[in-house]
């Protein structure tokens, strides 16, 4: 390298003393012009100024393949672009193809627009690269790390592919740096549609069924110490979840043939809200002093045993001791739909602890109005007889006694029709009375009337003597 340097000092030396002329022999086509030095040009521009037209190149290296011996290895070439535009910078390598073996551009820089083209030359922007084999671009860490544009389906890295997809796509550790086993992790095709996973976009955003969704943490530790929400399809079921420690409680939002389920993943209804025997809803929040937050008013659903289904109970707020807590102030019991307001544990269709304040009542019978006490039919007890029995009973045939009234209760439709009843066999006993008043008074007629002709037969005797 040393004899070539000086060799090279030596001729250069020698130039200024050859104006203008040219070498005849082996160096042939060099020229020396006012210090500059021309390869192929008498007008060399600057100090070493290679190329005589619009289209010369500079060979690098020679080979010594069989068939391609002294083929160059390497280039650069210069070209000229339309008027206005400037010239091409053009870099080639041997292309080893069928004889004869050619320099072909690898490279080029555009003139005025300065833009670069790998793989091609016509580059469309300031670079332009492209492949049609394994790898476009790769950047590689000596560590092993790598980030790369690619033109093969099975490399890590971006693309942009002939259909108009942008594609992300990686691989394993194991097969990093390499052109196996990519999985495609992003698309987005030429309309703006993406997806996430390895699937065809339909919508602005597409997850692929067997994706695990998306997941928002509140913290770096994503494996034991951590909050998420997440959403994902998780066996058909479209699934909002918050999740706590990954083990810890878990509440969810799912969507699943039209229905709406709040933790509870096989909703039974449009809305379907809880997926334990004592799951609640709660409404409402207050802002008093010591009870800050607590809800106002709730839901709850609890179980009874086996064959009596569930329970509904309507809670409130209970204001007493510290915690504050809701309590159920009306309950619906499952198979009976007996319901109780005041009490847990109705025992008829409606069950009410405590007093109730009314405008109007409706009671709708079950058995006819005692009309068919005016019946001619009808036999009506005799006072005689009624008065025995009150004075044995203490209170009226078919009324209950005060001590059943007290524990049983009364049952509205059944007393006031019996009340009727004894209205209308009093109506009977009036009635009767009457008729014998009425008697009685046309026997007192007759009786003065016959005592009043008794008077003057008296007065007729007396006045005869």
């Amino acid at each position: 390298m040393k004899k070539i340097s000086l060799a090279v000092i030596a001729l250069l030396s020698a130039l200024p003393f050859v104006s203008n002329a040219q070498w005849t022999g082996s160096p042939g086509n060099i020229y020396y012009n006012t210090g500059n030095v021309g390869i192929g040009t008498t007008n060399p521009q600057s100090i070493l100024h290679v190329g005589r037209d619009t289209a010369s190149i500079l060979s690098l290296g020679v080979t010594d393949y069989g068939g391609a011996s002294g083929q160059a290895l390497g280039g650069v070439k210069v070209s000229e672009l339309a008027s206005g535009l400037g010239g091409n910078l053009e870099f080639q390598t041997l292309h080893w193809s069928s004889v004869p073996y050619a320099l072909s551009t690898k490279m080029i820089i555009k003139g005025n627009s300065g833009y670069v083209g790998i793989g091609t030359t016509s580059p469309l922007s300031a670079l332009h690269v492209r492949s049609a084999d394994n790898g476009v671009i790769m950047a590689e860490r000596a560590s092993g790390k790598y980030v790369s544009l690619y033109g093969a389906l099975n490399s890590s890295g971006l693309s942009y592919d002939n259909s108009g997809n942008f594609i992300i796509q990686s691989q394993a550790n194991a097969d990093r740096g390499t052109t196996s086993n990519a999985t495609i992790r992003f698309l987005m095709d030429g309309s703006g549609l993406a997806t996430f996973g390895n699937a065809t976009p339909t919508h602005t955003i597409t997850l692929p069924s067997t994706a695990t969704g998306i997941a928002s943490y509140n913290t770096a530790d994503q494996a034991t110490n951590y909050e998420r929400v997440r959403q994902a399809w998780i066996s058909n079921v479209y699934t909002f979840t918050t999740e706590k420690g990954g083990t810890g409680a878990m509440r969810n939002f799912n969507f699943t043939g039209g229905s709406v389920g709040i933790c509870n993943t096989s909703p039974q209804s449009l809305l379907h809200i809880g997926a334990t025997t004592s799951d609640e809803v709660s409404i409402g929040m207050t802002d008093y002093s010591g009870s800050a937050g607590q809800a106002l008013a709730g839901l709850k659903a609890g179980q009874l045993s086996a064959g009596l289904g569930g329970t509904l109970e309507l809670q409130t707020l209970n204001w007493g001791s510290s915690p504050f807590a809701l309590t159920t102030k009306m309950t619906i019991l499952g198979n009976s739909g007996y319901v109780g307001i005041g009490t847990t544990s109705p025992d008829e269709k409606l069950t009410v602890y405590g007093k109730i304040h009314s405008q109007e009542v409706k009671v709708d019978l079950s058995v006819p109005g005692p009309d068919y006490v005016f019946e001619p039919t009808y036999k009506l007890i005799t006072l005689p007889d009624l008065k025995t029995f009150v004075d044995k009973n203490h209170h009226l045939p078919e009324i209950p006694s005060a001590a059943e009234m007290a524990k049983n209760g009364l049952d509205l439709g059944d007393m006031n029709t019996k009340l009727l009843k004894k209205v209308e066999e009093l109506t009977l006993y009036l009635i009767e009375k009457d008729k014998q008043v009425d008697e009685q008074k046309k026997q007192l007629t007759q009786q003065e009337a016959r005592l009043q002709q008794i008077e003057e037969q008296l007065k007729g005797l007396v006045s005869k003597k």
